[in-house]
C-alpha cells in the first residue's frame, strides 16, 4: 500500500509538474518572442524616421546607408511609392535558419521598413530561461517525491496497525493496539476490531463459565449418588446379589465421574482460537528477542526449554499471557530474569525467576497483576510472584 500511495503521489505530482511546464515554456516563449519584436520594432521605427529625414532633405539614399543600420542577424527593407525598394543583409543572416521569423514594419511619412530576423535568438533566450524552470521543475518533482514517501508512510500506517491487530486477534489475543486516526475509514475498522475482540472475549467467558456450571451441576448429585450407595453398602443385613448390584452402581457412577472429569479437562484445555502455531522452541527465540527489546539494555535476559521443545502451541494466548508477565517484570523488578519453557503432553510450564531483583518506589509483590486474570481466563494456573520467589504458570498448549 505504501508504494502504491507513493507511486500514486509521485504521478500526480509528474502530471502537474509537466502541465505546468508546458504552460510556462509557452508563457516565455511567447514572452521572449514579444520582448524581440519590440526591440526589433523600435529599430525599424528608428531606422523609418532617419530615412525618412534623409528623403526629406533631399539626400541620396543606398543600400550602403542602409547597411550601416542593419545589424548582422536581421534584413532591413526600406521602400517609398515611385522609388525602387532597397534591402541590406547582416552577415549573420541565413535565410534557411529562420524557422518562425520575427518581422515588423515601421512607417515614417512615405517611408516603410520592413524587419525581419531569425527567431534563433527567441529559442535561445526561451531555452535559457527554460533550463532554469527545468531544474525549478525536477526539484519540485524530487521533493513531492519525498512528501509523497512521507504521506504515503503516514496515511498507511494506521493501516498497517489495523492488519498487525487483527491478525493478532485471529491467532487469540484480546488485548488489541488499535490506531487512532481521524481517518473515517480508520476509525470504523477500529471499531469493528474492537467489538469483536470484546465479543469474543464475552463468549470465551461464557463459554468456560457454562462449563464450569455443567461441571458442577454434574458433578454435585453424583457426588451424593455415590455417597449414598456407599453408606448402603455399609449395612450388614444386605444379601450378596444385593451387595454386587451396589458395587456394580457404585463403580459406574465413579466411571461417570471420571468421564465428566474428563470432558470438562478437555474443553478447558481446548484450544481458544485456531490461529497461529509455534513449537516450544520457537516460542522461546521469539519471547528472548521480544523481552530484550522490552526490558532496559542493562537487563540480563535468558531463555531456556527444559522439555518438550519441538511441541507445538497456539502462540497467540501464550504471547499475551509473556507480554502481560514482561510488563509485570519491568515495572516490579530491576535484576537478571531467567524464563523457563516446558512442553508437555496437554499443557506448557513457564517459569520465571528474577536474580537480585527488587521492586521500584511505589510498587511491590502486592499489586495487582494482570497477567494472571489472563492465565485464569485460559483455563491456565498462575503460582508466585516475579518479584519473590518466583513465578510458575501452567498453561493448556491448545
Amino acid at each position: 500500500m505504501r508504494e502504491r500511495l507513493t507511486i500514486a503521489f509521485v504521478g500526480l505530482a509528474l502530471a502537474l509538474v509537466t502541465f505546468v511546464g508546458a504552460v510556462r515554456g509557452m508563457t516565455l516563449t511567447e514572452s521572449a518572442r514579444n520582448s524581440e519584436l519590440s526591440t526589433l520594432g523600435e529599430h525599424a521605427a528608428h531606422v523609418a524616421r532617419g530615412f525618412e529625414r534623409r528623403y526629406a532633405e533631399g539626400l541620396r539614399v543606398s543600400e550602403a546607408d542602409l547597411a550601416d543600420v542593419t545589424n548582422a542577424d536581421m534584413r532591413l527593407t526600406v521602400s517609398r511609392p515611385g522609388e525602387p525598394a532597397l534591402t541590406s543583409w547582416g552577415d549573420r543572416f541565413r535565410p534557411e535558419a529562420l524557422g518562425d521569423p520575427l518581422k515588423v514594419t515601421r512607417v515614417s511619412g512615405d517611408t516603410t521598413v520592413t524587419a525581419v530576423r531569425s527567431d534563433r535568438q527567441v529559442r535561445a533566450i526561451a531555452w535559457g530561461r527554460g533550463r532554469e524552470a527545468i531544474l525549478i521543475l525536477l526539484a519540485s518533482v524530487v521533493l513531492a517525491a519525498l512528501l509523497a514517501w512521507v504521506m504515503a508512510r503516514w496515511l498507511s500506517r494506521p493501516f498497517m496497525e489495523l492488519a498487525a491487530s487483527a491478525e493478532a486477534l485471529g491467532r487469540g489475543r484480546f488485548d488489541l493496539r488499535l490506531p487512532y486516526s481521524r481517518i473515517p475509514e480508520v476509525a470504523a475498522v477500529s471499531a469493528a476490531l474492537r467489538s469483536s475482540a470484546h465479543n469474543l472475549e464475552r463468549q470465551f467467558e461464557r463459554n468456560r463459565d457454562s462449563v464450569m456450571d455443567t461441571s458442577h451441576a454434574l458433578r454435585t448429585p453424583l457426588t451424593g449418588l455415590r455417597l449414598e450407595l456407599e453408606e448402603v453398602m455399609l449395612r450388614q443385613d444386605l444379601d450378596e446379589d444385593v451387595r454386587h448390584s451396589l458395587a456394580r452402581c457404585l463403580q459406574d457412577t465413579q466411571r461417570l465421574q471420571d468421564t465428566i472429569a474428563e470432558l470438562v479437562e478437555a474443553e478447558r484445555r481446548r484450544c481458544v482460537m485456531g490461529g497461529r502455531t509455534v513449537d516450544v522452541g520457537e516460542l522461546a527465540e521469539l519471547t528472548r528477542q521480544r523481552w530484550r527489546l522490552g526490558l532496559p539494555s542493562g537487563r540480563d535476559v535468558q531463555v531456556l526449554v527444559l522439555d518438550g521443545a519441538g511441541l507445538s502451541l497456539t502462540l497467540g494466548p501464550v504471547e499475551q499471557l509473556l507480554d502481560a508477565v514482561l510488563a509485570d517484570v519491568r515495572t516490579s523488578t530491576t535484576g537478571r530474569v531467567r524464563l523457563t519453557l516446558a512442553g508437555e503432553e496437554s499443557l506448557v510450564r513457564i517459569g520465571v525467576r528474577t536474580e537480585g531483583a527488587t521492586a521500584p518506589t511505589g510498587t511491590g509483590p502486592t499489586a495487582v497483576r494482570p497477567g494472571e486474570a489472563i492465565a485464569q481466563f485460559l483455563g491456565g494456573h498462575w503460582r508466585g510472584d516475579v518479584a519473590g520467589d518466583g513465578l510458575e504458570i501452567l498453561l493448556p498448549r491448545r
